[in-house]
């Protein structure tokens, strides 16, 4: 096995990863007794991290029961056991367990569940929650969003003299706080339905407050994709094609796949499950829906979320999918997306205190500008103190899309600062 350096195209790639490359023969064993070592092949090192990750994550879970921490917190926390920060300071484990080339295997595993699980997500988000929202979910959605990003910015241009160099004269600082600052639905989603809430009436309030402000921000994002394309490739044209293609992809999502999807349903007895056929076309689609927007220079991600959207929820679409791809995703492969932003935190490394210990401010002025914001706009359509905080503690709930964001955001120049451990140190 050897290690290379990545290729880097137009600049736009600085991973921190080592490059491997074995023989790729060496995917299944003949077995100890021919003299192999199974943990040299791709396939039994897989079958012994998965398990080794399934059962280790559950068993964080249930120490930490008493404190009722989120699956989130201990699937990183797992991570972290198996990183260098402890148990992967033994060079031995490391290498035999969790070498570099099983992690890029993981990898892959990892990022085809983040994108089945956001389709998941949107075809069980109910849209008539944008319907009619309440000038009240949009208050707190917007206000909730604004404040904290403001706060950051206000206090940074009068700190600028005293941040340390490398985040005084770069984006890293306001490209955080413009994440933290927003809510997440599928985050907030998945995590009220782990505890119960997801039906409640402050849970809904928060559910559309964070839609609300996901829909604005996915409308700003494709904007800002496309000039950076414009920019990167040194053509206006760029831009206007990407938007163009994005746009063009939306309308088939709306006018092809809906339909489809709705003739579908309407084909399925009532009361049943989607038959093999169709929930196989339906996984198709959300896989060939994430190549499209990678290919068009979008996160893979978003392609499967905007067509979960557009597909019907309920019965039979919704529960079908929560029946044979959820327990299968949020049990055991969705959980390696966290584990390895976790697996790759080392926190003998971190680097400056004054990096950091301003990149922590950048967090806590997030969330207390957050909350703050949330209670304040909840207060003015008079919502009890007691609801408006908790509203405010729900929208404030961070998980797998703000790691998906550091994990993204880390491949490009922008965070050529720092590594994973912030994604460690949000949490």
């Amino acid at each position: 096995m050897s290690i290379v350096v990545p290729p880097v195209v137009n600049k736009t790639s600085v991973k921190p990863f080592r490059t491997v490359c074995y023989d790729n023969n060496l995917v299944t064993s003949r077995g100890v007794f021919l003299g192999d070592d199974p943990l040299s092949f791709s396939l039994p090192l897989l079958l012994l991290e998965l398990p080794l990750i399934f059962l280790t994550s559950h068993a964080i879970h249930l120490l930490l029961t008493p404190l009722r921490q989120p699956r989130v917190v201990t699937q990183i926390l797992t991570g972290v056991l198996f990183g260098p920060s402890v148990i992967g300071r033994s060079f031995v484990f490391q290498e035999t367990v969790f070498p570099p080339r099983g992690t890029f295997i993981l990898d892959t595993i990892s990022m085809l569940s983040l994108n089945l699980f956001l389709f998941s997500i949107g075809v069980k988000t109910d849209l008539s929650l944008l319907k009619k929202p309440g000038w009240r979910a949009v208050t707190i959605g917007i206000v909730g969003s604004l404040l904290p990003f403001f706060l950051c910015l206000v206090i940074f241009a009068a700190l600028r003299g005293s941040v340390p160099a490398e985040l005084a004269h770069g984006t890293l600082i306001m490209t955080i706080a413009g994440r933290l600052s927003l809510s997440s639905f599928a985050v907030i989603s998945h995590a009220l339905e782990e505890q119960g809430l997801l039906n409640s009436e402050l849970g809904r309030v928060a559910l559309t407050a964070s839609l609300i402000t996901d829909v604005c921000n996915w409308a700003v994002s494709s904007v800002e994709t496309a000039a950076k394309l414009a920019v990167k490739a040194g053509s206006p044209e760029m831009a206007v094609a990407s938007v163009a293609a994005l746009a063009a992809f939306s309308l088939f999502v709306v006018f092809v796949a809906r339909p489809v999807a709705l003739w579908t349903v309407r084909r399925t007895p009532a009361g049943q499950l989607m038959d093999e056929g169709h929930f196989v076309a339906m996984i198709v689609a959300a896989l060939l829906a994430a190549f499209t927007t990678e290919v068009l220079g979008y996160h893979a991600a978003f392609g499967p979320a905007m067509l979960g959207l557009a597909f019907p929820g309920g019965m039979p679409m919704g529960v079908t999918l929560t029946e044979r791809l959820d327990s299968f995703l949020s049990g055991l492969f969705l959980p390696l997306y966290l584990v390895l932003a976790g697996y790759r935190t080392d926190f003998t490394d971190l680097g400056s205190w004054p990096t950091w210990g301003t990149l922590e401010l950048v967090v806590i002025l997030c969330f207390v500008g957050k909350l703050v914001g949330t209670i304040a706009a909840a207060l003015y359509f008079k919502m009890p103190f007691k609801d408006a905080l908790i509203v405010g503690l729900m929208v404030n709930i961070k998980g797998i899309i703000e790691v998906s964001f550091l994990n993204n955001s880390g491949d490009s120049e922008v965070f050529r600062f720092f590594n994973f451990e912030f994604d460690s140190l949000l949490f």
